[in-house]
């Protein structure tokens, strides 16, 4: 194990957030935001951070690299953002939703429990994706919020603690446009990342994942 506490975070573009292209190694997203915050408030807690998002990425993306992405370096926290592509690809895909969902939801489950056997003391936080959008009659919104659903019941069925950031972006909607929050329904703006960075790091805090 690595001197330091190693936390890891997976996903797609979110989390990539520029890491893979201009500014490696943990982009311009809630990923760097979330390591600004431990250092300010914790200066004395011995910590690194890892980015393994990967723009585009599907749950299909994330199963082929998580031997290689999560489990051999081992991690003593493990943060996982993924969905929001599958539920893109569900809408022009031959198969019925239903099934496509089923799909997702069988692999997160996989990667869950992958991840128990193989790293048994690591902790999971789960974070649900999110289409930040005001109408709700669009199809993608619609998928989103099914893959949503499914994700928080494995939350309770394996009692790990998940952020339901969809629900947050959602409700924020309510006193502010879109853009303030995501520059396309997807990518949040540096406002939007900055707000997933701070949720994130008080999850860390009340599950006392972090200490002082």
């Amino acid at each position: 194990m690595s001197a330091l506490f190693r936390i890891l975070c997976i996903g797609n573009s979110i989390t990539d957030a520029g890491r893979t292209n201009d500014k490696p190694p943990l982009g311009d997203g809630y990923v760097a935001r979330l390591k600004e915050i431990i250092e300010t408030c914790h200066p004395d807690f011995p910590f690194e951070i890892l980015n393994k998002g990967i723009c585009g990425n599907t749950i299909e993306g994330l199963a082929m690299r998580w031997q290689t992405d999560v489990l051999d370096p081992a991690p003593d926290l493990l943060t996982m953002l993924i969905g929001v592509n599958d539920a893109h690809v569900t809408q022009n895909h031959p198969s019925p939703e239903g099934e496509r969902i089923s799909h997702f939801l069988n692999i997160y489950n996989t990667l869950i429990r992958q991840t128990q056997a193989g790293l048994p003391n690591t902790p999971i936080l789960l974070m649900t994706p999110f289409y930040i959008c005001k109408d709700p009659s669009l199809p993608v919104l619609k998928t989103t919020e099914k893959m949503v659903r499914g994700i928080l019941d494995l939350s309770k069925h394996y009692a790990l603690p998940c952020l339901n950031l969809h629900a947050m972006f959602i409700s924020l909607l309510e006193e502010s446009p879109e853009s303030r929050w995501a520059t396309d329904r997807v990518h949040p703006t540096p406002k939007g990342h900055g707000l997933i960075a701070q949720i994130l790091y008080n999850a860390l805090m009340q599950h006392n994942f972090i200490r002082s």
